[in-house]
């Protein structure tokens, strides 16, 4: 008989031999033991956040390393950020309706300042929190006349590797978002590296209006694709990684990505493009 045990402790960790997804509902990283919330890192063994929070800017009176304002048993943050719901033309995060339903709207800034208001959490409540005026005064990415580099900026806001996304326009049809691994031998001499094609990202778009752009559920999830060819580099080795066919990275990638909490609410579309993307790697 197997004894299958889990313990708590308060702000730290519920431990489990066999699950990976542990009472934050966050994957382990194998690799560091550390709980990856999205946004940074957690290390329950130290009861500590390895890095400040992004949004930590709008709330100068709490620590940097906080999180929830040290109430977790009242509030809750999903990724360790605010919800990004709502931006304006340029691409700029303005705030959340604080409803996670993965729906991403964006407004112009002159209308964002004239009527939004905001709650004590800075949720948006007043006209915009009314279906029928959001509606009014906002666009689905989809349907906005978007820049390339707003693009960019929406896509840039999810980015959750942990390394710096650059605009590269030349990534070929369909491809959205490609980790590079570059050097000669030895880990430490690679360079991982993450690229970002908006066009691609708004032509997709605007083809299926509901995902992509318009659902940051898919955005994350394709994020957490680029985090599994990153975690497999550092799991074997650059060397290694290099040796493996293009189809045994993307099988290790998806497979991770599928594995993520998020994938699971992405859109119809996103899911059947993922899946006939795996298929293409048999």
């Amino acid at each position: 008989m197997h004894a299958h045990i889990i313990s708590y402790r308060p702000f730290t960790t519920v431990s489990s031999p066999t699950d990976m997804f542990t009472f934050s509902a966050k994957e382990k990283d194998t690799e560091t033991g550390l709980s990856y919330f999205g946004s940074r890192y957690y290390s329950s063994d130290l009861s500590i956040w390895l890095s400040v929070d992004p949004m930590s800017d709008k709330y100068p009176s709490l620590s940097p390393y906080s999180y929830c304002a040290n109430n977790p048993i009242k509030l809750v943050d999903p990724n360790v950020e605010d919800v990004g719901d709502f931006f304006n033309d340029n691409g700029t995060f303005l705030g959340s309706d604080g409803k996670d339903d993965g729906n991403i709207y964006i407004i112009s800034q002159d209308i964002w300042d004239k009527y939004v208001e905001c709650d004590e959490n800075d949720n948006v409540t007043g006209v915009l929190a009314d279906p029928e005026y959001r509606d009014l005064y906002t666009n689905k990415p989809s349907q906005a006349s978007l820049s390339e580099e707003s693009v960019f900026s929406i896509v840039s806001f999810y980015n959750s590797t942990g390394k710096k996304l650059t605009r590269n326009d030349n990534l070929g049809s369909g491809v959205l978002l490609k980790t590079r691994v570059e050097g000669h031998t030895g880990m430490n001499d690679y360079t991982v590296s993450e690229f970002a094609n908006p066009k691609e990202w708004l032509t997709i778009s605007k083809k299926q209006p509901g995902s992509y752009l318009d659902n940051y559920y898919d955005i994350k999830s394709a994020f957490d694709n680029e985090r599994g060819h990153i975690k497999q580099f550092r799991s074997i080795g650059g060397d290694a990684y290099g040796a493996q066919t293009g189809s045994q990275r993307e099988n290790y990638a998806i497979d991770h990505q599928q594995s993520c909490p998020i994938h699971i609410k992405t859109s119809i579309f996103f899911k059947a493009q993922t899946e006939d993307y795996k298929k293409q790697q048999k």
